[in-house]
């Protein structure tokens, strides 16, 4: 069941992708528009950069001062990806019993540990640990009120924090036997097939 979890937590982030992606371009066309000529402009640059400049520790000032405008150009986006994620893994899947679209094909949901009602806070709880939403918001707190230089040693913190977080959860989805992430044992779920549920 472990796989299945995977290609539900794949496919739901690809619906996500989609949906957050046309609505994006839709309401926030201005910002779509110059988000993509930007995407363009920093990979012709930091390939630019990457043929030209000789001197590294240049180069890296150069690739980080692109990066961090980069980053900083798709601030909506983010806000508006992140808002996506907790309506979807929060509030859809809360009221789909369980279930996320991605769940629903591969025939699997959430459960509490004890008891047979899920409660609301259970997802909010256990969303904000595999989406590493704490995390995420620090990020994009630094990115508007700090510097260049700050944000950057922020942005690593942050994205090393959010990779061993998700190490971790994966860790322990695949090495426990009873297949619970840390983000199941902080809520008390866990995942079952649905054909199990009815027997």
């Amino acid at each position: 069941m472990k796989y299945k979890r995977l290609i539900a937590y794949i496919l739901d982030m690809l619906i996500i992708y989609i949906i957050s992606s046309l609505i994006f371009m839709i309401v926030f066309r201005n910002d779509y528009q110059k988000y993509t000529e930007a995407t363009e402009d920093y990979f012709n640059n930091i390939t630019n950069i990457a043929k030209e400049t000789k001197d590294r520790n240049k180069m890296v000032d150069n690739v980080n001062e692109i990066s961090y405008n980069y980053i900083k150009l798709g601030t909506t986006q983010t806000i508006f990806v992140i808002t996506t994620e907790i309506i979807y893994f929060i509030f859809i899947q809360f009221f789909l019993n369980g279930q996320t679209l991605g769940k629903k094909l591969l025939k699997i949901k959430i459960v509490p540990l004890e008891g047979e009602k899920l409660e609301a806070g259970l997802f909010v709880l256990r969303e904000i640990v595999l989406l590493v939403i704490p995390i995420r918001v620090v990020d994009l707190i630094a990115l508007l009120t700090t510097g260049m230089n700050t944000y950057l040693k922020i942005n690593n913190l942050t994205s090393n924090l959010n990779s061993i977080i998700s190490i971790l959860i994966i860790g322990t989805i695949l090495f426990r036997q009873d297949e619970r992430g840390i983000h199941d044992l902080i809520s008390k779920t866990k995942v079952i097939r649905v054909e199990k549920e009815r027997k």
